[in-house]
């Protein structure tokens, strides 16, 4: 979605021609429950013509489905060693998530201090843990460690920015 009406609050080159109070009235059609649900909400900056041409390729998707594909695995084998009929970690319970969600101290202490600092409701932290968990699987790691929350905190940026009325 775009973060104004017009489409260009926090644009590098063109200025946003919206009020304050129109971007506010803009970004509140989106209520904080409904975003709790978007487990990825990541901002995509503006690219140039250069960056849209240019011919270099990506990672190849035999490559990407490899790595998903492990992980996939991965989290296939505790599922199964925990006794859970599931095929992937979105299809997690919150009793699930306690027993397969298992924080190191390190990401523990980030987790709380994310939890608390965000305001985040107990949707937010199911979901934040099931994204770490898959980062964790991608990475085949049984414990989630701190880079796990902080990579999952990262791709959930849009309420710390803008839905966040002191940056309107």
């Amino acid at each position: 979605m775009n973060p104004c009406k017009c489409g260009y609050f926090g644009h590098p080159t063109k200025a946003c021609t919206c009020s304050t109070e129109s971007r506010i009235k803009y970004m509140s059609r989106i209520s904080g429950p409904l975003l709790d649900r978007i487990d990825l909400q990541v901002e995509m900056r503006t690219m140039t013509y250069k960056e849209i041409s240019e011919r270099k390729p990506g990672e190849p998707s035999a490559v990407i489905r490899a790595r998903v594909n492990r992980a996939r695995d991965f989290s296939r084998r505790r599922f199964e060693k925990y006794g859970f009929n599931i095929s992937c970690n979105a299809q997690m319970t919150p009793a699930m998530i306690r027993v397969c969600c298992e924080l190191d101290e390190e990401a523990e202490a980030l987790f709380k201090e994310a939890f608390d600092k965000l305001s985040l409701s107990p949707r937010a932290h199911d979901r934040i843990l099931r994204v770490a968990r898959t980062i964790a699987d991608l990475n085949e790691r049984e414990n989630i460690q701190s880079s796990d929350i902080a990579e999952t905190l990262a791709l959930r940026n849009l309420d710390k920015s803008y839905f966040n009325p002191a940056r309107m």
